[in-house]
């Protein structure tokens, strides 16, 4: 397990330094995300999740509202699975153009790693992506990883990345590889026994064959909910 987890994380830290290095020649955009999460324990080992995610940008004015619910089973101290859908609404300036539907499995890990106080979890998600005026499925991995440090006032800083992997093309789908890449930087602070909210910056790199890559530069706000 120990050399999965360096192979992983190196892995990962190189698809980062990649994304950030060729940021500075990428088409930026600026963009805002607000999402609302709740999460319901129905035992020790059931967590039911919905996130509702807005996003707009300077260059597409609201361009997604997507509804996330996943089922969640802790298969022990560390290991989890979770099963899910995704509803994803997608517009240019407001005005809707399709609908994707997602089919979401995760396998999650919550001790990969420990750094004084600090910790590793990592998460792989596949997903499969159906969208509204297009024919074929398209398949897609998401391996994420994140660095959680707790700080004083019960405030927890998290320090993320992620990585979209589609695997093959279809309609919809162009690139066959590494899509896009995401580095975020977190802070959480709790407001009470059941709620916390979330603030920080995303930066999403995406990769476009035979053209100019993308940089988005997020402002990410995240309510949380749970009972």
């Amino acid at each position: 397990m120990r050399g999965f987890s360096k192979c992983l994380l190196s892995i990962l830290a190189l698809m980062a330094t990649l994304g950030l290095a060729s940021a500075a020649s990428a088409k930026s955009d600026t963009q805002y995300w607000q999402t609302l999460h709740v999460s319901w324990k129905v035992s020790n080992r059931v967590v039911l999740t919905n996130d509702t995610v807005m996003r707009t940008s300077d260059a597409r004015g609201r361009y997604q509202i997507a509804n996330h619910f996943m089922v969640g089973y802790k298969l022990g101290k560390h290991w989890s699975v979770a099963l899910g859908h995704t509803a994803d609404l997608q517009y240019v300036h407001s005005s809707y153009t399709t609908m994707e539907n997602r089919f979401r499995q995760d396998v999650s890990y919550d001790g990969l790693l420990t750094i004084g106080k600090a910790k590793v979890s990592a998460r792989l998600r596949l997903e499969e992506r159906w969208r509204d005026g297009f024919t074929g499925t398209g398949w897609r991995l998401r391996p994420f990883v994140r660095l959680a440090i707790p700080l004083p006032h019960k405030l927890m800083l998290n320090l993320g990345h992620e990585s979209f992997v589609d695997l093959g093309t279809t309609g919809f789908q162009k690139v066959a590889g590494l899509e896009r890449m995401r580095n975020s930087i977190i802070l959480d602070l709790p407001l009470g026994k059941h709620f916390g909210l979330g603030i920080g910056y995303v930066e999403q790199h995406g990769f476009v064959p035979g053209a100019e890559d993308t940089d988005d530069h997020v402002a990410s706000v995240q309510i949380n909910a749970s009972f």
